[in-house]
């Protein structure tokens, strides 16, 4: 995995920037105002893996005081499972060798010049170890590229004059010393992650009918084969023994009518015909022709006849079919997928769906990293963190923001450099969300549910999955679901005629209910709230002015009461507050999870306890719907009618 970089002299950037690309999850968006650096972070990536002995991007003002003083250089920094590598190999200790670098990083012990960049790597490492990744257990190092003198060379960027270098010696248990060059630790380090990192680029600018076709690069990376793997494994050995054989005795037999003369190759060894001559034939006849074409029903439309939006929609269809249906790699290879502004020319209705596609594929174990102008997913993404690149007087900075939390981030940020950052990003997140969601139900019957939290999206995406014109958003709390239902009432209440779709806005109960009243004269917008009722052991779901009930309500109170305590057993285990909760006597009538056990006031505390720790709720309800198997649950079937009725 790739959690950060190191940038200098290359592009936008002119001095040495670090950039945090990930804290231990597969999802990483760039974000920030247009000239920033974002698309320049993915390209200075590609070149480390796929380009690294040309085509360097300059930094402009480098280039006029001269590279010599500032060389050009592009460092990721790597996280990688010890238990993945031999540790018998010469890899293996090399990166035993670098490990300590980062791990241990003490700002004091370089110059201070440094401390200003060094200072977020220290911050990026401790949240690195509070994820749970230790040097015990991942290799955490820097590996990088460099261009001097018109050579390019293996570099850690300015980590090679480390006093951590000082040292780089080992006994080899004899009591004799050997020792290792930094370019020999480096070229292992190198080496492995290139083999076994295969990082696919797609820009915001390219060829579409090369980038599509079946033998490019780019589609065989995704598919994890070659067409020429492929056509081998279907040509038998001895075809090609036979095809030998008749040829040469058709040479032999014209060389009988030639007296003199004969055919062969100039140079003493005579090529035979073998699997690569007919396999690039093959490619060369019937590959070359075929072009990738967009069906819709009994027609197709060739890509480069596509509009540009349908375009950029057929590179991440493609990306998502071969990633996570079709990819056949003997060797293991982990994907990186880093993809330039998946919103471009799209339709401000299709934004939503495009980058769904992509949080799947990071949910599939591939690392995916986007740079985008669209912030609508922000909210939703169940995990993962949003890069905020930003230019002030005082120089480029990059912000990590946790997609767990990425309200409390942004106010932290804030308050950290006194206001001045970041700009409008929730601004722009709930306008994005809001107008993506408009489009769709004003040009189609699209139906969406607007929930608080992830958890609950989790809980409702299960719910819902057959259903596949439904799509839920989280928005991180009741007040934003209330504020989405102004925004939405706002802009569609002179065109309520025009609303061909429907949204169901869902909120809890909170133990400090306050009496929120909607205007409900649109009648395909609703939002209502989760309500149990301990007298009849049920939930329904009420108006948000409704207060003839404000019993605390929230969605781990209404599932199904079977397969929630099934859930919860499967923490007994390792959590004595479990095993507590879980001896109190079963409510057999019960049809919410609310009321599955019947718990005493201490028991209750216990299990609020449970649910409030980090990150819990959404491991426990991905623990539920991997045990559930989709039991109707009341609320839920009122929720599809309400959707349904829009046709």
């Amino acid at each position: 995995m790739i959690v950060g970089v190191l940038i200098r002299s290359f592009k936008v950037y002119s001095g040495w920037s670090y950039v945090p690309i990930s804290r231990g999850d597969n999802f990483t968006s760039i974000i920030g105002d247009n000239g920033v650096g974002k698309s320049s972070i993915l390209e200075a990536l590609d070149l480390f893996f796929n380009r690294h002995v040309h085509n360097w991007n300059y930094n402009h003002t480098s280039l006029k005081s001269g590279l010599d003083k500032s060389p050009p250089e592009v460092c990721p920094i790597f996280l990688i499972e010890k238990r993945k590598i031999n540790h018998r190999t010469n890899t293996y200790k090399s990166l035993e060798r670098l490990n300590e670098l980062l791990w241990k990083l003490d700002v004091h012990d370089y110059n201070p010049t440094f401390h200003k960049l060094l200072s977020p790597m220290v911050s990026h490492v401790s949240h690195l170890k509070e994820a749970g990744f230790s040097s015990s257990r991942f290799f955490l190092f820097p590996c990088g590229v460099r261009k001097i003198k018109g050579q390019t060379e293996f570099s850690m960027a300015f980590f090679d004059n480390s006093p951590y270098w000082n040292d780089l010696e080992e006994d080899d248990g004899e009591g004799s010393q050997e020792s290792y060059s930094l370019n020999d630790v480096l070229t292992d380090a190198i080496s492995h992650v290139r083999e076994n990192i295969e990082y696919i680029y797609i820009p915001s600018e390219l060829d579409y009918q090369q980038y599509t076709k079946i033998e490019g690069s780019t589609i065989q990376a995704l598919m994890g084969t070659t067409v020429d793997n492929i056509i081998k494994d279907l040509i038998d050995d001895g075809v090609l023994k036979g095809i030998n054989k008749g040829l040469d005795e058709f040479l032999k037999e014209i060389e009988v009518y030639l007296s003199k003369y004969q055919y062969k190759k100039p140079s003493v060894y005579q090529t035979r015909f073998n699997l690569s001559h007919l396999s690039s034939k093959i490619i060369e006849t019937y590959f070359d022709s075929k072009v990738l074409n967009l069906k819709s029903g009994s027609a197709s439309t060739p890509i480069y006849d596509c509009s540009s939006g349908e375009k950029r929609r057929a590179i991440i269809d493609l990306a998502e079919a071969f990633i996570l249906k079709a990819r056949k790699d003997p060797s293991g290879k982990k994907v990186v997928l880093a993809i330039d502004e998946p919103e471009v020319s799209l339709h401000m209705s299709a934004c939503f769906d495009q980058f769904s596609k992509i949080e799947g594929i990071s949910k599939s174990g591939v690392q995916t990293i986007v740079s985008s102008h669209w912030y609508g997913y922000l909210p939703s993404v169940s995990a993962g963190g949003a890069v905020y690149i930003a230019d002030s007087k005082s120089g480029r900075s990059s912000s990590y923001i946790d997609l767990k939390r990425y309200r409390e981030d942004i106010k932290e940020l804030r308050k950290s450099t006194s206001g001045a950052l970041p700009s409008n990003i929730e601004l722009k997140t709930i306008n994005d969300t809001v107008q993506s969601v408009i489009s769709t139900i004003v040009y189609s019957n699209m139906k969406w549910i607007i929930c608080e939290g992830a958890s609950d999206r989790i809980y409702l995406d299960h719910f819902f999955s057959d259903h596949e014109d439904v799509r839920i958003v989280s928005v991180g709390g009741s007040k934003y679901v209330k504020q989405f239902y102004e925004y939405l009432y706002l802009a569609l209440e002179d065109e309520r005629q025009s609303i061909v779709g429907r949204v169901f806005l869902l909120v809890d109960t909170d133990e400090s209910f306050e009496k929120y009243t909607a205007k409900e004269s649109i009648k395909q917008i609703v939002i209502k709230r989760l309500q149990n009722y301990d007298d009849e052991y049920i939930t329904r779901l009420e108006k948000t002015s409704d207060t003839k009930s404000t019993l605390p309500t929230e969605i781990e109170d209404v599932l199904d009461p079977k397969v929630f305590l099934e859930t919860l057993k499967t923490y007994s285990s390792e959590n004595d507050d479990v095993k507590n909760i879980l001896s109190a006597p079963e409510i057999t009538t019960a049809s919410a999870s609310g009321f599955a056990l019947d718990w005493r006031v201490s028991e209750r505390k216990q299990l609020e306890k449970f649910f409030s720790s980090p990150q819990i709720k959404c491991e426990f309800a991905e623990r539920y719907i991997s045990i559930c198997q989709k039991e109707p649950l009341g609320w839920v079937e009122d929720i599809w009618e309400f959707l349904k009725a829009g046709g």
